[in-house]
């Protein structure tokens, strides 16, 4: 149903109650459970194109995926994400059947419109688009920019802007590109910055 893109670190795929290795490239199934340590994080691309992202000490479960290219609005994906930090870029089933498509924690159940969604077991933000979140009977609606807290058991608080480490707990899987791509931004930002100094200490000399 999708596969390991990227990962930084020992992953472990539980399928059938035997634990295996994951490598990029490893082929996913339906209900395999994908595991993090402490050190760890991954990057899973499903079939239909959607990007799942598990920070460190993370756990999600592909609880149910069905890809239908005849059909498409027949497609379903149920994915848990049952610990940690992660991270959810929308596919075709997403954009094609949104209300087929859903994300899960420990507290809450997220549903997508053509979105990008991060999030723990205790915070859920929308970055692009727009979501639904809903606990304990409650549905608050996010745009892009805005995040709510989620409690077990507790409605989801009234969202607000999306502050604090959320989004870099599950940013720069994959070592090398990403860190190539953030020693260039860091020097064409100094460049810039550089640039940008040079007639401000012509005008005061």
């Amino acid at each position: 149903v999708g596969k390991i893109s990227a990962l930084n670190g020992k992953i472990i795929i539980d399928r059938d109650k035997k634990q295996l290795d994951a490598d990029v490239g490893t082929q996913l199934e339906e209900k395999d459970i994908i595991s993090s340590d402490d050190k760890s994080k991954a990057q899973i691309t499903m079939n239909d194109g959607t990007v799942l992202t598990i920070g460190k000490s993370s756990k999600l479960n592909i609880y149910e995926y069905v890809l239908d290219e005849k059909n498409p609005q027949e497609s379903k994906a149920d994915f848990k994400f049952v610990e940690g930090t992660f991270k959810s870029i929308t596919g075709a089933i997403g954009k094609v059947a949104p209300e087929r498509f859903k994300l899960e924690t420990k507290s809450a159940s997220i549903g997508i419109r053509g979105t990008i969604v991060v999030g723990n077991q205790e915070k859920v933000a929308c970055t692009q688009g727009q979501i639904t979140v809903t606990s304990a009977g409650v549905t608050q609606v996010l745009g892009a920019g805005m995040m709510t807290t989620t409690e077990v058991g507790k409605a989801p608080t009234t969202p607000t802007k999306i502050e604090g480490n959320l989004l870099k707990e599950v940013d720069n899987v994959g070592a090398k590109e990403d860190n190539k791509s953030t020693t260039t931004e860091k020097v064409e930002s100094q460049n810039q910055q550089s640039s940008n100094s040079k007639p401000a200490t012509t005008e005061n000399s």
